[in-house]
Protein backbone atom coordinates (compact mmCIF):
# COMPACT_ATOMS: atom_id res chain seq x y z
CA UNK A 1 0.00 0.00 0.00
CA UNK A 2 2.21 2.42 0.86
CA UNK A 3 4.76 1.68 -1.79
CA UNK A 4 1.99 2.49 -4.50
CA UNK A 5 1.15 5.70 -2.63
CA UNK A 6 4.71 6.48 -2.76
CA UNK A 7 4.94 5.86 -6.85
CA UNK A 8 2.20 7.68 -7.20
CA UNK A 9 3.23 10.80 -5.49
CA UNK A 10 6.83 10.24 -7.79
CA UNK A 11 5.14 9.94 -10.42
CA UNK A 12 2.97 13.22 -10.50
CA UNK A 13 6.68 14.86 -9.18
CA UNK A 14 7.82 13.91 -12.79
CA UNK A 15 5.08 15.32 -14.59
CA UNK A 16 5.11 18.43 -12.79
CA UNK A 17 1.66 17.98 -11.84
CA UNK A 18 0.88 20.21 -8.25
CA UNK A 19 -3.18 19.01 -7.24
CA UNK A 20 -4.82 18.29 -4.04
CA UNK A 21 -6.93 14.94 -4.30
CA UNK A 22 -7.93 12.29 -1.75
CA UNK A 23 -7.10 9.10 -2.47
CA UNK A 24 -9.63 6.26 -0.15
CA UNK A 25 -8.03 2.53 0.41
CA UNK A 26 -10.22 0.05 1.72
CA UNK A 27 -7.99 -2.36 3.87
CA UNK A 28 -10.84 -5.53 3.34
CA UNK A 29 -9.51 -8.81 1.35
CA UNK A 30 -13.05 -8.75 -0.31
CA UNK A 31 -13.04 -5.31 -1.03
CA UNK A 32 -13.78 -4.26 -4.78
CA UNK A 33 -13.46 -0.82 -4.98
CA UNK A 34 -9.75 0.89 -4.01
CA UNK A 35 -8.61 -2.00 -2.49
CA UNK A 36 -5.33 -0.98 -0.79
CA UNK A 37 -4.16 -5.15 -1.04
CA UNK A 38 -4.04 -4.91 2.94
CA UNK A 39 -6.02 -8.13 4.73
CA UNK A 40 -6.90 -5.91 7.71
CA UNK A 41 -10.05 -4.32 7.84
CA UNK A 42 -11.20 -0.52 7.75
CA UNK A 43 -10.49 2.39 5.89
CA UNK A 44 -8.24 4.83 5.07
CA UNK A 45 -8.06 8.42 2.91
CA UNK A 46 -5.08 10.00 2.07
CA UNK A 47 -4.99 13.26 1.26
CA UNK A 48 -2.00 14.24 -1.27
CA UNK A 49 -1.28 17.89 -1.11
CA UNK A 50 1.92 19.77 -3.01
CA UNK A 51 4.31 21.41 -1.13
CA UNK A 52 3.76 24.45 -1.69
CA UNK A 53 -0.27 24.81 -1.20
CA UNK A 54 0.91 23.11 2.28
CA UNK A 55 3.02 26.25 2.85
CA UNK A 56 0.24 28.82 1.75
CA UNK A 57 -1.94 27.22 3.99
CA UNK A 58 0.69 27.17 6.76
CA UNK A 59 1.35 30.73 6.35
CA UNK A 60 -2.51 32.11 5.87
CA UNK A 61 -2.96 29.63 9.43
CA UNK A 62 0.20 31.72 10.76
CA UNK A 63 -1.51 35.16 9.82
CA UNK A 64 -4.81 34.53 11.14
CA UNK A 65 -3.19 33.68 14.69
CA UNK A 66 -1.13 36.72 14.97
CA UNK A 67 -4.12 38.83 13.62
CA UNK A 68 -6.12 37.06 16.54
CA UNK A 69 -3.67 37.77 19.20
CA UNK A 70 -3.22 41.20 18.38
CA UNK A 71 -7.22 41.72 18.23
CA UNK A 72 -7.81 39.89 21.44
CA UNK A 73 -8.53 42.45 24.24
CA UNK A 74 -7.55 40.11 26.84
CA UNK A 75 -3.98 40.38 25.59
CA UNK A 76 -1.86 42.70 27.45
CA UNK A 77 0.86 44.44 25.06
CA UNK A 78 3.63 41.93 26.28
CA UNK A 79 1.28 39.29 25.18
CA UNK A 80 0.77 40.38 21.70
CA UNK A 81 4.54 40.76 21.51
CA UNK A 82 5.30 37.48 22.92
CA UNK A 83 2.68 35.87 20.67
CA UNK A 84 3.60 37.40 17.61
CA UNK A 85 7.32 36.68 18.09
CA UNK A 86 6.45 33.37 19.01
CA UNK A 87 3.95 32.70 15.73
CA UNK A 88 6.99 34.08 13.40
CA UNK A 89 9.48 32.26 14.36
CA UNK A 90 8.14 29.04 14.81
CA UNK A 91 5.03 29.10 12.83
CA UNK A 92 4.02 25.62 12.69
CA UNK A 93 4.09 25.08 16.50
CA UNK A 94 3.37 27.90 17.53
CA UNK A 95 0.37 27.86 15.62
CA UNK A 96 -0.54 24.35 17.55
CA UNK A 97 0.16 25.61 21.19
CA UNK A 98 -1.55 29.00 20.38
CA UNK A 99 -4.87 26.89 19.63
CA UNK A 100 -4.51 24.89 22.86
CA UNK A 101 -3.42 27.81 25.04
CA UNK A 102 -5.36 31.06 23.91
CA UNK A 103 -8.33 29.46 21.83
CA UNK A 104 -9.46 26.65 23.07
CA UNK A 105 -9.25 27.33 26.60
CA UNK A 106 -11.57 30.48 25.57
CA UNK A 107 -14.62 27.81 23.94
CA UNK A 108 -14.28 25.66 27.03
CA UNK A 109 -15.38 28.77 29.10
Amino acid sequence: MEHSLVEKARKLLAENKSEIFLLEQNHHPDATNDNSGMICSGQQTVVFIPLIAAGIISLIITIYFIVHANSNVKNDTAKKIMWTIILIFVSCIGCIVYYFVEILINIRT
